[in-house]
């Protein structure tokens, strides 16, 4: 049995084979070797001087992301409650909130209040109304029958 294979395949086939071998992830996320980085946290100490943190210090802020994973979600490293909700950057990457809105589901609850529901999902009982809504009418964002 011969099977017969679009020229386009063949041609993205033949091209693969051509391709040359890349060793190092071009996107990694390290500081350039000619650069140092004293506390290995992927920033180089002079951007780190430059941005005011500690380039001996992992974690400049102590909140237990280091300064390079705090750049790389957008978070202030000098600053261990970025969006300023009461909840640590570190637990809310942790927790799957957002450590830049204080209100990671849009429900009109700030993620530190939220301690009866879920604050990464605006509804959740999945009743159709959002749970700051569910609080503010007097109904349990809990209970879909409510």
């Amino acid at each position: 049995m011969r099977i017969l294979l679009p020229t386009f395949f063949l041609m993205a086939c033949e091209a693969s084979l051509k391709a040359p071998v890349v060793t190092e992830d071009p996107f990694e996320d390290t500081p350039n070797d000619s650069e140092p980085d004293s506390d290995g946290d992927g920033v180089s100490d002079s951007d780190e001087t430059e941005d005011g943190t500690d380039p001996n210090n992992e974690d400049s802020d102590g909140d237990g992301l280091n300064d390079g994973d705090e750049i790389d979600n957008g978070t202030d490293p000098n600053d261990t409650d970025s969006d300023d909700d009461g909840i640590e950057d570190n637990d809310e990457v942790n927790n799957g909130t957002d450590p830049n809105n204080p209100d990671s589901d849009g429900d009109g609850i700030d993620d530190a209040e939220e301690d009866e529901t879920d604050p990464t999902d605006a509804d959740s009982d999945d009743d159709g109304v959002n749970d700051g809504d569910e609080i503010d009418n007097g109904t349990d964002p809990n209970n879909p029958d409510s």
